[in-house]
């Protein structure tokens, strides 16, 4: 018997989709979740993708994604707990770094390491009924997959310090309202809306070189926790970001 699928990825005129198959198991950033994204980012380079839409597959209850999988945090020892890191900070890295833009769009509850990997797209859609969390505080668990510096680079020092320090979860509405989501559409509007928003970005950077591109994610990088930047058009970003690197 094989294991059931964690990730389906399709490839449609410069938007690749990933969307996460295990609702029921709340989607966890397991050893086989990690390396399934990897393989798929492989696919994004090498089918020259721009934009990369990443969701989760809807189930009984609304959920997004759990973050690293408890079973494998309870097996760790202190040798591997480095290499276990370091693993969950390359697969971060490689989102943050990838030669396309990418949408993560969230229902429901993102929490953990799962948090860390939507900090490390590009641009986030949510609906109220999301909420982000570093909750593992609570069982003296704190985040070794980056989040701990990308989450004040989004929210600032002080709210993000709040969230960490706190385990409290940042609602919807909330994270909509101080800039961590650039787009708020009803719950069921949350697959067209982000889809007509994929196609948006496509328009603008399809013509564009990898490089041009990484250019842009460095933009996005350097330009502070709090601003919709999605209002910015593309145009005016790759001028702006063509300044800055020449």
């Amino acid at each position: 018997m094989t294991d059931a699928p964690v990730l389906a990825v399709s490839h449609d005129d410069g938007i690749a989709r990933l969307e996460l198959l295990r609702p029921e198991r709340r989607n966890p950033l397991g050893a086989s979740l990690r390396q399934a994204l990897h393989d798929a980012f492989d696919e994004v380079e090498e089918a020259g993708s721009r934009v990369v839409l990443l969701t989760a597959a809807p189930g009984e209850q609304p959920t997004f994604a759990a973050g690293a999988d408890l079973r494998d945090i309870g097996a760790l020892d202190p040798l591997a707990a480095g290499p276990f890191a370091v693993a969950g900070q390359t697969l971060m890295r490689r989102v943050a770094t990838l030669p396309a833009l990418v949408l993560a769009a969230v229902d429901g509850p993102c929490m953990g390491g799962a948090l860390d990997l939507v900090l490390s797209t590009d641009l986030v859609a949510c609906t109220e009924r999301a909420c982000f969390a570093h909750p593992g505080i609570r069982l003296g668990l704190v985040t070794g997959w980056g989040g701990t510096r990308r989450l004040p680079e989004r929210l600032g020092t002080g709210r993000a310090a709040g969230l960490l320090a706190s385990g409290r979860r940042l609602g919807g509405e909330e994270a909509w309202a101080c800039g961590f989501a650039s787009r708020l559409p009803p719950p069921p509007e949350l697959g067209e809306a982000v889809e007509a928003w994929a196609r948006r970005w496509l328009d603008g950077v399809a013509s564009l070189r990898p490089a041009e591109l990484g250019r842009i994610k460095r933009f996005f990088a350097t330009a502070g926790a709090g601003g919709p930047i999605s209002e910015t058009p593309v145009n005016t970003l790759l001028r702006r970001s063509r300044r800055l690197h020449r």
